[in-house]
């Protein structure tokens, strides 16, 4: 419900249009199904969701982790079934009307393999000594080794692993100002459920920092400069958005609050990849002791 009813949600879409809203739905329901052991679904789900928008692709990985880890193998072959037979009934009308010609068709549009790349922070300019690897993509392998060796072994666990992996791209990467739709859940969700548990004052701060710096670098750049698109029925409102428009041309100049925005909205992503982290390190070693 926090969700829905979030105001920041509500004027992306009314502004924006985008489709990041239905692939952040349901890689957020495939993270809480793979939490209520619906693997199959969940799979399905994060399929669906990656037609969509390539980014929750990234997110499988992670779940193959968090299955292995607890021995989940048959969980494990559930997801990739779900997963593998969304992808086929997705394709299946292209392969129907064109075969073959269809797929090469779709292999050659210009998205290609490059989207994942782009997700992960990958400067691809040729093999060996000529390909670069950016902080996003070592982040995303230093994340999954993490989680396989220091992590708890449990399925609640992929709720935390997606909002790393998330973070990761937020703090250290280029994005836009949809791209915050996708850790908006994840945000919400840890919030409500490790405030009391993990301090609530430290949290409240945290959480509060987040939505400032991702308002300050959205409102600043692309909201403010245009007052929501609402039309300048009267004089006095003519006169306003005006006077908007004129602030957000020179903040557009200057980048004063916007970067000032993405400098507290990195810094707050960071402070909770690293407090995720350590909380699992922290029930990894309560875990253990309590074997001993």
């Amino acid at each position: 419900m926090a969700l829905v009813f979030n105001p920041y949600l509500t004027v992306a879409i009314e502004m924006d249009g985008t489709i990041d809203i239905v692939s952040t739905f349901l890689a957020a329901a495939s993270s809480y199904l793979l939490v209520k052991k619906r693997f199959f679904l969940s799979g399905l789900l994060l399929a669906v969701g990656s037609a969509a928008r390539f980014w929750p692709l990234a997110l499988l990985p992670i779940y193959l982790i968090i299955l292995g880890k607890g021995g989940r193998r048959r969980g494990r072959a559930a997801l990739i079934l779900g997963f593998l037979g969304a992808v086929a009934l997705l394709l299946y009308p292209f392969v129907s009307a064109g075969k073959l010609s269809a797929l090469k068709a779709l292999y050659g549009l210009p998205a290609k393999h490059k989207e994942l790349t782009w997700f992960l922070g990958y400067l691809i300019s040729g093999w060996g000594w000529r390909t670069s690897v950016g902080v996003v993509a070592c982040l995303y392998a230093l994340q999954a080794f993490l989680i396989h060796s220091r992590w708890r072994p449990s399925l609640a666990r992929a709720w935390d692993g997606a909002f790393a992996v998330l973070l990761s791209y937020i703090a250290f990467s280029y994005w836009n100002r949809y791209y915050t739709i996708w850790v908006a859940p994840f945000a919400i969700a840890d919030y409500a459920m490790n405030r009391e548990k993990h301090g609530r004052l430290e949290y409240t701060v945290l959480f509060a920092m987040f939505w400032l710096g991702m308002a300050l670098f959205n409102f600043s750049i692309w909201w403010i400069p245009s007052l929501f698109y609402v039309h300048p029925y009267t004089g006095w409102l003519a006169e306003a958005v005006s006077s908007v428009k004129n602030f957000g041309l020179q903040e557009t100049s200057s980048l004063l609050i916007s970067t000032l925005g993405r400098s507290i909205l990195a810094g707050a992503t960071i402070a909770y990849l690293l407090k995720i982290n350590f909380r699992n390190f922290r029930a990894s070693l309560e875990a253990a002791g309590k074997g001993k």
